[in-house]
């Protein structure tokens, strides 16, 4: 199968094709100019590589939350792709993805309780609690099976991990299962060190390679797979500009 995968959530946007079971990778980081040159980053890939557009068998690309206007260019060009090519797109939201990433690249095993932290500024933070199982089936290697313990939400840091570890006492789980995750947690290292001394984190962030791996490794793939009419954002928190006008009705 030929996966193209994308990613514009953050300031890197990312480009990976698997093709024949070989993976390939472009980014570029300046988020002013994912409009611009995000095509021309699929279209380098799939040259280079001897890959028509035509023969993708499937798009796949992150939801967000993230930076709105990096996930809406990324959701506009996996639908504008989907729809002519009629093909599906696997997308996973960011916080899911993370989590996953996580567990994945960082020799993680057995049940896990991720914390994803996405940086949304002014001590903000996008986050989720999710439990990450082992299933086996008739496979020899697991499948991974994410269940989400705290919704998707947007909150200070403080108020996130106080959050957390309420969840963990009203449930009796041990606070040594959480492993935290995020492309801010070295940002917040002090007030996470405070509240969880002990615990495994790791400064990441998914990117298009690791939305493929993903797509290889959970047990509900299905639950995931989109045409151009289903695919939606998941913005989680309103827009700056949605925030000022509501302010000033």
């Amino acid at each position: 199968m030929n996966i193209l995968a994308i990613d514009t959530t953050t300031k890197t946007a990312s480009v990976a094709l698997l093709k024949k079971s070989k993976l390939f990778e472009k980014e570029i980081s300046n988020e002013i100019t994912h409009s611009e040159k995000l095509l021309p980053l699929v279209d380098q890939i799939l040259t280079e590589n001897n890959v028509d557009i035509t023969n993708i068998d499937m798009f796949a690309c992150l939801s967000g939350p993230g930076s709105f206007t990096g996930v809406r260019i990324g959701l506009a060009t996996i639908k504008g792709l989907s729809m002519v090519n009629k093909k599906t797109t696997f997308a996973i939201n960011s916080l899911e993805a993370l989590a996953l990433t996580c567990y994945l690249n960082n020799g993680l095993n057995k049940d896990k309780y991720v914390l994803s932290l996405i940086d949304a500024k002014n001590d903000r933070a996008y986050y989720s609690l999710y439990k990450i199982m082992e299933k086996y089936d008739d496979e020899k290697s697991p499948k991974l099976e994410i269940i989400s313990c705290i919704n998707p939400s947007n909150d200070t840091i403080f108020n996130i991990l106080q959050n957390v570890d309420y969840y963990f006492f009203n449930n009796r789980i041990v606070r040594e299962h959480l492993v935290i995750c995020g492309d801010c947690t070295e940002k917040f290292s002090d007030i996470v060190q405070s509240i969880f001394k002990s615990n495994k984190s790791f400064n990441l962030y998914p990117k298009a390679k690791d939305i493929i791996s993903i797509y290889h490794n959970i047990s509900n793939v299905c639950d995931y797979m989109f045409d151009t009419y289903t695919l939606d954002a998941k913005y989680v928190r309103p827009s700056q500009a949605e925030r000022t006008k509501n302010d000033t009705k």
